[in-house]
């Protein structure tokens, strides 16, 4: 009982003392302007606006010259949901120093926070800014975005490309023009773009989606496994309408247990293109190959075994920023007898921005596929979406379904069956953390059942599994860097634009070409 009072006794002078200095403010009366300064600043990134504001209206009331702190104050107003306070602060401020062009920015940008279009733009052709510069570089960027919210989409653009050509800008400007010009300009692609991820977890079916038919079931087919996937594209500008592309895809998959570990496999995939387009739409042509090599060996031959490798022609076609058109034909080749294919498919995919914090995106397909063994020609569909819920301090909530349906015209008796047709769910849910130089982690469930007229084929799966991926991309031809010591940084608020680790439609249409080849390739 004596060391339980003790013990007591501590922990509640700790809370006094943890109390005390909460309550103690962070600035003394006698602090400087810069204490004002780099605590608000922590109080911001920590996202406690209303912190923030009672300290900032105390430095700005002792240093009411000090530009940066009336900035400030306006970010923490505007993160609190309160610009109306936000736009008194900055225009009190305006009515002292009517020539401040950063000030005149920075109302503007608060005035398209409430949706009040026509003062953002007076606001914007009333800022006393030089024609050059960061403050330059960021009139382009707001009107970019005027024009956006106006619904004047070629006026957006072109602003957006005249922020992009600018020489200098300041660093949160220049991480919104690249995001922007991702979102909303197809012809825009940055000369070196990488995704790498890393997976682990468990599945309840580790011969659920195999790339070799089943040559029987097993009630104990649960195994841990890892996933690595590295993807590199490399693009380069030369301010032209055409341009190479070259992509590189490679994707291991392994299986702990003994029942799963034959399905362990290795993708690699290469694709050389053209891309055709213009200042608003684009069009890429290209050829793919790809080959895999499976771990597990058949009656011939123990593994691992080249088990197919294939040679498509592929055009992807973006009319609109987002929507993009998808089509490829071609042959793919099987070390087992009879399954070597022709291979026709397509369809559609695109990205909407649905509220402030939501993303959806989807995409539609349809295949055909004819195989030397009749009992293997097909006709099928997929239909996958993706939604995306961003939570504070930058984290978010991932949904997904997909579906594919497969039907075989040609398999009476051979699947031991009238005709073989099977059907595909697949829904899953996710937790991401905030991006950490790009890099985010996500704990993922997936549910996979397929139902199948031809028994070996039916499987029910259960996968949790830890995610790693770090996207990244690399643009030299985006304006420099450029703050002074003081800068306060605008906070565009982009966090859900292409976050690090955000799925791109892309990333969609990689998920549906592993889903349209079921069980005769690997998802």
């Amino acid at each position: 009982m004596k060391v339980l009072g003790i013990a007591v006794g501590l922990l509640v002078v700790c809370n006094v003392l943890t109390l005390a200095e909460a309550a103690e403010p962070p600035c003394s009366q006698e602090a400087p302007e810069s204490c004002y300064d780099s605590h608000a600043r922590l109080l911001l990134e920590d996202e406690r606006p209303k912190e923030a504001i009672a300290l900032l209206k105390e430095g700005a009331g002792r240093f009411p010259e000090s530009r940066t702190l009336v900035f400030l104050l306006a970010k923490a107003y505007l993160a609190d949901d309160n610009g109306f306070w936000a736009l008194r602060v900055l225009n009190d401020w305006l009515t002292r120093h009517p020539d401040d062009c950063e000030a005149a920015l920075w109302l503007s940008w608060a005035y398209l926070q409430q949706g009040s279009l026509d003062d953002a733009r007076a606001a914007l052709e009333e800022a006393a800014c030089p024609n050059d510069g960061p403050p330059a570089a960021r009139r382009h960027l707001l009107r970019s975005m005027i024009d956006r919210h106006g619904e004047a989409s070629e006026e957006a653009g072109e602003s957006l490309d005249l922020a992009y050509d600018a020489p200098e800008t300041f660093p949160e400007d220049r991480e919104a023009v690249a995001r922007l010009k991702s979102q909303h300009d197809p012809w825009y692609m940055p000369p070196l773009s990488w995704r790498l991820e890393l997976w682990g977890g468990w599945t309840s079916n580790a011969q659920a989606g195999s790339p070799k038919d089943p040559a029987q079931k097993t009630d104990d087919a649960g195994s841990a496994f890892g996933n690595f996937s590295a993807w590199l594209r490399f693009a380069p500008n030369f301010n032209f309408w055409l341009r190479p592309a070259l992509e590189a895809d490679a994707r291991m998959l392994g299986y702990a247990s003994k029942a799963g570990r034959d399905f362990s496999y290795l993708l690699l995939s290469g694709r050389p293109g053209l891309l055709f387009g213009g200042s608003r739409w684009s069009v890429l042509a290209a050829y793919r190959f790809e080959s895999l090599l499976l771990a597990g060996g058949d009656r011939y031959q123990a593994g691992p075994l080249w088990f197919y490798q294939a040679h498509r022609g592929e055009v992807e076609a973006s009319p609109w920023p987002w929507l993009t058109f998808f089509f490829g034909a071609g042959q793919r080749q099987f070390r087992e007898m009879g399954r070597d294919r022709i291979e026709i498919d397509g369809g559609l995919g695109g990205g909407y921005r649905v509220v402030k914090d939501l993303n959806l995106m989807g995409a539609l397909s349809g295949r055909w596929q004819d195989a030397e063994n009749d009992a293997y020609d097909l006709y099928g569909g997929s239909l996958l979406f993706s939604l995306e819920y961003f939570l504070p301090y930058r984290m978010s909530l991932r949904g997904g379904f997909s579906t594919n349906i497969e039907y075989y015209p040609r398999s009476a008796g051979y699947f031991d069956t009238a005709k073989r047709r099977d059907i595909l769910l697949k829904p899953t849910a996710g937790f991401w953390s905030p991006a950490l130089k790009g890099l985010r982690a996500g704990l993922v469930y997936e549910f996979a059942n397929r139902f199948s007229t031809a028994d070996p084929y039916a499987y029910t799966d259960h996968r949790v599994m830890v995610k790693l991926v770090w996207p990244f991309s690399l643009d030299p031809w985006l304006p420099e860097a450029e703050a002074p010591a003081d800068h306060a940084p605008l906070d565009w608020g982009l966090h859900g634009e292409s976050e690090g680790g955000g799925e791109r439609i892309q990333d969609l249409l990689r998920q549906d070409e592993a889903i349209q080849r079921g069980s005769s390739c690997v998802e």
